[in-house]
């Protein structure tokens, strides 16, 4: 599925990212004058394939605590949030074979240690309640459900965070 242009400002729910034509967000978008499109609260949109390239923009308005080595423990825009540390191929792999490449999403590190895939922060979620390739907002950044752990079953909208810590 391609979108003009999404523009996500304040808390954003789950925006699922390459499927045919649905977006699923706990905020949706409206269209506007511009193009755009920019979310409402609490509604579903359908989105229409359209013939051009992606271009998805979004930018966190977080201003509360972030997680780190030394907290352990964050309770983040969108709930607790944990952090591992472990290789990512698998990861990785998975992701790729759901359609995030390479030249979109290369895997790496940023310098505070926050392993990433493309712009948007690694996170293992409860994939029941945030779908793998789906954005949640955390409090590093705007993150990508990429993985899922044991942690899920007891607190469904915990997130773990992928570092190098």
């Amino acid at each position: 599925m391609f979108i003009k242009k999404l523009v996500c400002t304040g808390l954003m729910g789950i925006l699922l990212l390459g499927s045919i034509g649905m977006v699923q967000a706990e905020d949706t978008a409206q269209e506007t004058e511009a193009g755009e499109l920019r979310l409402i609260p609490g509604q579903k949109i359908e989105a229409a394939p359209v013939a051009e390239e992606e271009t998805v923009t979004v930018s966190s308005t977080w201003d509360g605590p972030v997680l780190t080595k030394g907290k352990g423990v964050n309770y983040g825009p969108s709930g607790k949030e944990t952090y591992y540390n472990l290789p990512m191929e698998g990861v990785v792999r998975i992701m790729r074979a759901q359609g995030f490449s390479e030249e979109e999403y290369p895997y790496w590190e940023r310098e505070d240690g926050v392993k990433m895939l493309g712009d948007y922060v690694m996170v293992a979620a409860n994939l029941s309640v945030h779908p793998r390739g789906s954005l949640v907002e955390s409090s590093l950044g705007i993150a990508l459900v990429c993985d899922t752990g044991g942690f899920a079953a007891s607190n469904p909208n915990q997130l773990d965070i992928a570092v190098n810590w």
